[in-house]
């Protein structure tokens, strides 16, 4: 990161203690309070397990006061501190960006966030990133890049489905999500522009499953969104969501160690109305 950036403004009130702590506005008369000044175009948050952060992700152009870089801004709930982390691979120009993905490790020590490319989706420029998972080190309210997981192309495509060949290369990794999977962490990746959903070990990228959720006959076409996952105390087993923005539905399912992808996400699927377009699970 750049360095830091602190803003000041009329503080927001913190309800409550550990991970369920809330923020409250308070609403009088016909006016709210004054807003905090931060980085454009916020697009994702995500609460640290001990619920002392909140961390916003900006993947607009970029403002001044950042450097005209995309970045992470925190939000210390104690003590109301607000602090912004240009990523200098994300400047005005640069070939990749942040998109919709954010999430902590489950002990808190490390922040995930989606970086996105269509321009260079594998990262073959020089300062490029391609498609793939920005790790960041998290220690007391402080964001520092880690390393980079890069997300390795969709090789393989359903029977009679033609891959657009724009997007050959590109996953384009979207909301993400944290959990345990047969003792270890991992992060379970909806990739908006191949049309599936990648898990992967948190340590090393290593990519342990792609779920189909293609429902066109071209791809990308049915534009997975986010993911929720969860443990549920099981070592083994994880109940999964996918939000797709085509056709507007939810796929659920049951992940164990030796079910088959079709076993994992063909379970169960929601619409919604055509009219509607979901964006949050």
């Amino acid at each position: 990161m750049g360095g830091s950036v602190q803003y000041t403004g009329l503080p927001l009130r913190t309800i409550g203690s550990g991970a369920e702590t809330t923020l409250q506005r308070k609403i009088t008369g016909r006016s709210a309070r004054q807003p905090r000044a931060i980085n454009n175009f916020p697009t994702a948050a995500a609460v640290s397990p001990d619920g002392r952060f909140a961390v916003l992700l900006h993947c607009g152009y970029g403002a001044y006061t950042s450097g005209e870089k995309q970045s992470l801004t925190v939000l210390n709930l104690e003590t109301n501190e607000l602090r912004d982390f240009p990523d200098e691979r994300l400047a005005h120009d640069a070939k990749q960006s942040y998109f919709l993905g954010l999430a902590f490790s489950l002990d808190g020590r490390r922040l995930y966030a989606s970086m996105a490319s269509l321009n260079d989706p594998l990262g073959k420029g020089k300062g490029n990133t391609g498609n793939g998972i920005a790790v960041y080190g998290f220690e007391r309210g402080i964001v520092k890049p880690e390393r980079f997981l890069p997300l390795a192309p969709r090789k393989e495509v359903p029977q009679k489905k033609l891959r657009r060949a724009a997007f050959k290369d590109v996953t384009y990794p979207a909301g993400l999500s944290v959990g345990m999977s047969e003792g270890q962490e991992r992060i379970l990746v909806a990739c908006n522009g191949s049309d599936e959903a990648v898990l992967l070990n948190s340590t090393d990228g290593k990519i342990v499953w792609r779920f189909d959720l293609s429902t066109y006959k071209r791809i990308p076409g049915s534009l997975p969104y986010t993911t929720v996952m969860t443990a549920m105390g099981k070592k083994d087993l994880f109940p999964c969501g996918m939000l797709r923005q085509s056709r507007n539905s939810i796929w659920r399912g049951c992940r164990a160690a030796n079910d088959s992808i079709a076993e994992a996400f063909g379970a169960a699927r929601r619409r919604f109305s055509p009219y509607c377009l979901a964006t949050k699970l």
